[in-house]
This record gives structure tokens, C-alpha cells and sequence, in this order.
């Protein structure tokens, strides 16, 4: 999600960029973005303290959290869990 919006808008603003690197491990790309072999989009929240964010970019489109779960299992607890995480999101990210 995030790497469709960020190559989306580097070809609509006609800055090139290529794939450098790609994992399914979070770590995996700190640690390559750390070497300097790119950079990443991750959110604000999430961001690792060894890491900085780059200014001059386009702004990328607004990406909100979003909560997956299966229909079946413990409703109540889910839906608790669920209510949880929806706040403890909404109070890091910035309104608007």
C-alpha cells in the first residue's frame, strides 16, 4: 500500500526511482535504508529512531490504519481489542 502510493506520485511529480531493495521483513529494510541503499515510506508513528525523514519529496497521499479480522471467534473480545487499537491509533496520529 505504501509502495503504490509512494511510486504512484514519483511518476505523476516525473521524479525516477527504481527498486532497490524489497522484504517483507521490517527489520530487513531499516537496516537497508540505514546503509544507504534507499529509502522507504513508512508512517510517522512507526518510524525507527535511527532514521530521519527526508524533506523536498512530494506529499504522499494520506493512508489510514485499517483493521483486519476474521467474522468468526470471540466477538467480544475481537471488538474490545479492536476498540483499543482504533484509540491508541487515533491519539499518534495527527488530525486531519
Amino acid at each position: 500500500m505504501m509502495r503504490a502510493a509512494a511510486t504512484a506520485t514519483l511518476d505523476r511529480t516525473g521524479i525516477p526511482w527504481r527498486i532497490a531493495y524489497s522484504s517483507t521483513s521490517l527489520a530487513e529494510i531499516w537496516a537497508a535504508v540505514a546503509a544507504g541503499l534507499g529509502v522507504t515510506v513508512r508512517a510517522r508513528a512507526g518510524i525507527s529512531n535511527h532514521l530521519c525523514v527526508l524533506s523536498g519529496l512530494p506529499e504522499l497521499p494520506r493512508i489510514g490504519p485499517r483493521l483486519h479480522r476474521a467474522d468468526a471467534g470471540p466477538q467480544q473480545v475481537i471488538q474490545r481489542l479492536s476498540d483499543m487499537l482504533r484509540t491508541r491509533l487515533g491519539e499518534l496520529t495527527p488530525a486531519g
